[in-house]
């Protein structure tokens, strides 16, 4: 059980106001974006156990990662006369952190911040805005590392086998061709669905362009990039950003860097400073995977999240984890859990992911997530979002298909 006199660590810890009501629970006042990233966000307030698996999950968000790029994302938004407090909305974090080249921060406060972004900002091309105001420092010792490489190859090697300490929205799948180095990206499973896929997509592939043109020193282009949606309205502006054919609806999101650039060496090449950076990046992965195999929860929602339809018993998920049911059980009851609520958290994050980012119909989804029936699906979702499907997609921006 969560102490009373840890309620204002929880209060820091999800950007709320809380209020102990008696000695086993307390009322917060969540900042909730609505639905529509755009709108403004409102204040919920709810009353909760302080044993809740609600108030557990809040403790286990750790302060990971560096967050070097808050200034710059700040910079660019009081251009358009957004406040620092409305960037930070819901993240419990100071505006001081914004000139703090320290700070850490968890993966959810990066998603309260990038949603924050979306919603508050009034560019609709603002992902390609953001990612190019980004540099080589927002990676911290991975930046280093990458600076210090032999040359373009070299660094997006180090780069691709470190991406988890540094927080990357996207798994890399990379492949030579012919001409250059070929990279398929598939987004993170810890993503937030709700994030828009057009919006990561832009920061992240300009924040690519702008690394790799800081490590160089000089101007820099992919020879192709692929986009696995429709062109957005403002689609001219993606040849003046990347400087390259730039193609729309393909199968999968990918970039190609030509073998000219790659082979570029790197002004800041140093194989001392390379693998004192190198090393730090090794502790730095060990600390993020200590944390995760310590943590049975983090375990099974990595298999969930892997391991389509494989995994839907707590027997299946003892197998995998080479451990007994009883056991299983034990470790998700310390944690105020069971595995009933992380298969149903997992299956709901998948369908927000399949309504955001396929052109899958409802059935196919109900389908995949192993529910017997359509009509199944549709009381689960509605009871997830407190809409049916069809409901859901009409209010989301930036839809991929129709509605269902």
């Amino acid at each position: 059980m969560i102490r009373i006199d840890n309620f204002i660590q929880l209060q820091l810890a999800i950007g709320s106001e809380c209020m102990v009501d008696s000695v086993n629970s307390l009322t917060v006042s969540f900042y909730k974006a609505a639905h529509n990233e755009r709108s403004e966000p409102h204040i919920t307030r709810t009353k909760i156990r302080l044993d809740s698996p609600m108030a557990s999950r809040v403790f286990k968000e750790q302060p990971l990662f560096p967050g070097n790029e808050l200034q710059r994302i700040d910079e660019l938004l009081s251009q358009e006369g957004i406040s620092r407090s409305s960037l930070l909305m819901g993240t419990g974090l100071p505006e001081t952190c914004l000139s703090d080249i320290n700070i850490l921060l968890s993966w959810e406060q990066f998603d309260i911040i990038y949603r924050n972004v979306y919603r508050l900002s009034q560019h609709p091309h603002i992902g390609l805005l953001v990612g190019s105001s980004l540099d080589i420092t927002r990676w911290g010792v991975l930046g280093m590392a990458m600076s210090s490489a032999r040359d373009i190859d070299h660094a997006l090697g180090v780069a691709n086998y470190y991406r988890h300490i540094v927080r990357s929205p996207y798994d890399y799948i990379i492949a030579r061709i012919r001409d250059g180095l070929r990279v398929k990206l598939a987004r993170c499973a810890d993503v937030h669905p709700a994030i828009d896929q057009v919006f990561l997509m832009e920061v992240f592939l300009m924040g690519t362009h702008a690394i790799i043109e800081d490590l160089l020193d000089s101007p820099f282009h992919f020879q192709e990039v692929g986009l696995a949606y429709p062109p957005p309205a403002y689609a001219d502006l993606y040849q003046e950003f990347f400087r390259c054919p730039v193609h729309f609806n393909c199968q999968e999101s990918y970039y190609i860097i030509g073998d000219a650039f790659l082979r570029m060496p790197l002004p800041k090449s140093n194989p001392i400073n390379y693998r004192i950076a190198k090393n730090l990046c090794h502790e730095k992965q060990k600390q993020i995977d200590s944390y995760r195999t310590r943590d049975t929860v983090i375990q099974i929602q990595e298999l969930l999240a892997n391991q389509e339809g494989s995994i839907s018993t707590l027997e299946s998920v003892a197998e995998s984890l080479g451990i007994s049911a009883r056991t299983v059980r034990r470790k998700l009851a310390e944690k105020n859990t069971n595995f009933r609520e992380l298969y149903n958290e997992d299956r709901k994050r998948k369908a927000l992911d399949y309504m955001h980012n396929s052109t899958l119909d409802t059935e196919s989804i109900a389908a995949l997530l192993g529910f017997s029936d359509t009509a199944s699906f549709r009381k689960a979702f509605k009871r997830w979002t407190g809409q049916n499907p069809r409901e859901y997609m009409e209010n989301s921006p930036h839809p991929l298909h129709e509605p269902f």
